[in-house]
């Protein structure tokens, strides 16, 4: 019984797996025209003279934020680990 339901399961994942791979879009094909508005209205709907600066400031501006908090983040804590190795942890005296 458990072995018939285990090849069920497997039957099912591979379906369901074939069916995502064929339904993928060819190299190069876009199911979203979010990319086509970006170049299309973008410059009128900012008022910017940069299109790759309109698009990384004004749509992806909150990502870009969260990169630069990871990247922030990340650099001081490599910094506090050189600092406290060079410095060592003193003892109150």
């Amino acid at each position: 019984m458990k072995r018939a339901l285990g090849y069920l399961l497997l039957g099912f994942l591979i379906s369901v797996l074939m069916l995502t791979v064929m339904n993928v879009n060819e190299f190069g094909e876009h199911s979203i025209g979010v990319g086509e508005h970006y170049l299309d209205e973008g410059l009128e709907e900012s008022g910017a003279t940069n299109l790759v600066t309109n698009i990384v400031l004004d749509y992806r501006g909150y990502d870009t934020l969260g990169e630069v908090t990871v990247l922030f983040t990340a650099t001081t804590g490599v910094a506090a680990l050189f600092w406290r190795e060079k410095h060592g942890r003193k003892e109150k005296e």
